[in-house]
């Protein structure tokens, strides 16, 4: 009966505390990050991850191994880098965004997946519903169509005479073709015609841009993506150019010139997900693992690029931005 108590008792420790169940094997877990951005511009997100990580007691070196892979906005290599990871003995993935979660999804059939954001996965096939993910996938969504509806929303009430905007969409992002149905709903809402480019390359965007220039535009939309947020400065410079007044779904991309951003608080995201991997890490089942909604989210105004186009922003809008750029 000792003997059969004492080791209830171990059970019930090691089960709630992953310190015990990882920290005295030499079986140390592996926690893979398929990285679709830079080393440099994941920085943010991956301390994110450390963070939330230590919450459970998952150290980086200590409890466990966390070996990052990073694309540096090249989706050709996402597939490579997935394998790779499964290879250095990945037991969960975590990686953000469609094109790197269906990359990871598709290259290695085997591991569980977590999105540290990702867009409307059911949409885009990830996930049976939300409640029931139903398979490897599970983790965190964005609203990404919503999403959509809410800068352009911004982009009008800073441009309130504005009739025509221009959207710029990554050509390599598999949730296109359901963003562009929902800019037919969100023209009509906001009694603006929407003219849709995508973007194969960083190099397109001054002919973008001058395209946008000759079909009217009074603003543009550019879509997060990790190869625009490396070349922030160039992309928005040339808009600054032309006139053009821009919103985005990346406060990096504010910061690097867009005149507003709406979007998702990458940091506070990635830094939730380590609660699945923790749970995924304890034996838990993806498929019965509910994904959750982002919720906190950042609105930034830059009155340095209002002033050089001119533009007077309404007080209301200034006045609910997190973030002002002055």
């Amino acid at each position: 009966m000792r003997r059969r108590r004492f080791s209830r008792l171990v059970g019930a420790l090691v089960g709630s505390n992953p310190l015990l169940a990882f920290g005295q094997s030499n079986d140390k877990p592996t926690v893979g990050v398929l990285g679709y951005a830079s080393e440099a511009a994941s920085r943010p997100y991956m301390q994110g991850l450390r963070d939330g990580l230590g919450k459970y007691a998952l150290i980086e070196g200590s409890t466990m191994r966390l070996v990052a892979r990073y694309a540096a906005a090249k989706p050709e290599r996402l597939a490579d880098l997935a394998r790779e990871l499964a290879t250095e003995g990945s037991r969960v993935i975590v990686t953000a965004g469609t094109t790197a979660v269906k990359a990871a999804h598709l290259s290695v059939p085997d591991l569980p997946i977590v999105m540290a954001g990702s867009a409307d996965p059911e949409l885009m096939g990830f996930a049976r519903s939300l409640a029931r993910p139903g398979g490897r996938i599970t983790g965190i969504s964005i609203r990404g169509v919503e999403l959509l509806g809410k800068q352009l929303q911004l982009l009008k009430e800073a441009v309130p005479a504005a009739r025509t905007f221009a959207a710029f969409l990554h050509a390599a992002n598999p949730g296109n073709p359901e963003f562009r149905k929902a800019f037919g709903d969100i023209s009509q809402a906001l009694g603006v015609r929407i003219d849709v480019r995508d973007i194969h390359a960083v190099e397109e965007f001054p002919a973008a841009f001058d395209w946008a220039v000759r079909q009217s535009a009074d603003g543009a939309l550019v879509l997060q993506d990790p190869s625009f947020v490396t070349h922030r400065e160039a992309i928005f410079r040339l808009a600054l150019e032309r006139r053009l007044p821009t919103v985005t779904g990346s406060a990096q991309l504010a910061q690097g010139g867009a005149l507003l951003a709406y979007a998702l608080d990458f940091e506070d995201v990635w830094r939730q997900s380590a609660r699945y991997v923790s749970e995924i890490l304890r034996g838990a089942d993806p498929a019965l693992l509910p994904i959750e909604q982002a919720t906190a989210y950042q609105l930034v105004v830059n009155l340095k690029v209002a002033r050089t186009l001119g533009l007077a922003l309404p007080r209301s809008l200034v006045a609910r931005a997190d973030e002002v750029i002055e």
